[in-house]
């Protein structure tokens, strides 16, 4: 692998002279007040003279010839996730075309073996609307094209599965594997729902002391902004059949 990391001289200021000094300890040469520095492996040295000098907006950065926004690679290394993602990486939402993560598990909660909730369902549906790879065929079943759905992530993550040491390819091929063709929504009905919350009782006073805190620490944290929400929800209703006050509409 051939990096070549350029960045300018000038303006001096603290984080420069540092990158010049990190610089001078790699194989560079200094062209017209342009340090050109040369790596042959992502290694700790390359890193940390990265971490500070592709924030710059003048930063140039080559990799096998190619080139590519510094930027990018420095939010790659520094991915709060990368601890927890299981090799499962779903960097690429960041270019906003669909949250890999959220579009599985919801294909999970609207089939047989899933909650089914109307909000779910509702969820799922607006998710889909223009992905290539889901095919509706009624109001409740689709198709999914595994095939085309990995191009399509495996096109989309070209950078982290090139620069990250934690994406596995083999782990998001599984978990698309394990997906269905044939996505049958079902919906639960009421007795289904009660009969959940009969099992989820009994799951809770199982737990541990510490598992009930966190849960209890989550609900608190939740509780506000879900009721924010209901009563924005409530106000805007309230607005529409013109049963709301003017003080009221005020936010």
């Amino acid at each position: 692998m051939d990096i070549l990391l350029i960045f300018n001289e000038k303006p001096r200021n603290a984080s420069k002279e540092l990158a010049i000094k990190l610089a001078s300890e790699c194989e560079f040469i200094n062209e017209k007040e342009r340090y050109k520095v040369v790596f042959h492996e992502i290694d700790p040295a390359f890193n940390k003279l990265l971490s500070i000098c592709g924030k710059w907006s003048t930063t140039q950065l080559f990799i096998d010839n190619k080139e590519y926004k510094a930027q990018d690679i420095l939010d790659i290394f520094n991915c709060f996730m990368k601890s927890r993602c299981n090799g499962l990486c779903f960097y690429i939402n960041r270019w906003g075309f669909c949250d890999y993560n959220n579009l599985f598990g919801l294909i999970g909660l609207v089939t047989e073996s899933g909650m089914g909730y109307q909000h779910h369902i509702d969820n799922f549906k607006n998710t889909v609307i223009g992905l290539d790879f889901i095919k509706k065929i009624d109001d409740n079943t689709y198709l999914l094209n595994k095939e085309e759905l990995k191009n399509k992530i495996f096109e989309e993550s070209e950078l982290p599965l090139t620069f990250c040491q934690a994406i596995s390819k083999e782990k998001i091929i599984n978990k698309i594997e394990l997906l269905p063709e044939k996505i049958q929504i079902k919906q639960r009905t009421r007795d289904d729902i009660q009969s959940d919350m009969n099992r989820e009782i009994p799951k809770y006073r199982g737990m541990s002391e510490y598992d009930k805190a966190y849960h209890r620490e989550i609900a608190e944290i939740m509780a506000p902004i879900f009721a924010k929400e209901i009563k924005k929800e409530i106000m805007n209703l309230m607005i529409e059949i013109g049963e709301a006050s003017e003080k009221d509409k005020k936010p």
